[in-house]
């Protein structure tokens, strides 16, 4: 297999478990199986010790072999949060994303953005949704990208 396929191949592979464990994230209002980080800051220290929670306790990590590898950036209003962050299997295929974090009774989690994005609406892409539960400071940020 030439070079290029294989990158291409290990990208695709990297992509789809990315996209795999968004869709395990458990719906807003559930009980999360993953332990809520205690703290009242938003800083990367925190956000970063919650998203680690959240890869350590996912079985599509356990099963694609993806980690995260580093929180560059962390942004910050009211209870929620969006790191700007890369995963990847420690071998040089990795991958820019990002996550979401709430904070509730003090604790951080990662959210869901499937549900706390809200519906969006194809005819009015740049408008917030009205059922959208995130901070409208951070909805482009945490929504509208990948």
């Amino acid at each position: 297999m030439s070079r290029t396929k294989s990158s291409s191949l290990a990208f695709c592979l990297i992509s789809a478990a990315i996209l795999l464990s968004s869709c395990a994230q458990e719906p807003a209002g559930q009980e999360s199986s993953v332990t809520p980080i205690s703290t009242s800051a938003c800083d990367q220290t925190a956000i970063t010790a919650a998203i680690q929670s959240f890869y350590a306790s996912t079985e599509a990590t356990e099963s694609t072999g993806l980690a995260l590898q580093s929180v560059s950036s962390v942004e910050c209003a009211d209870d929620w949060a969006v790191a700007q962050i890369v995963v990847g299997d420690g071998q040089g295929h990795d991958l820019a994303d990002h996550e979401v974090a709430q904070r509730v009774d003090g604790k951080w989690a990662i959210a869901d953005r499937m549900t706390v994005c809200g519906t969006w609406n194809p005819k009015k892409p740049a408008q917030i949704p009205d059922d959208a539960a995130i901070n409208s400071t951070l909805y482009a940020a945490a929504c509208t990208t990948n």
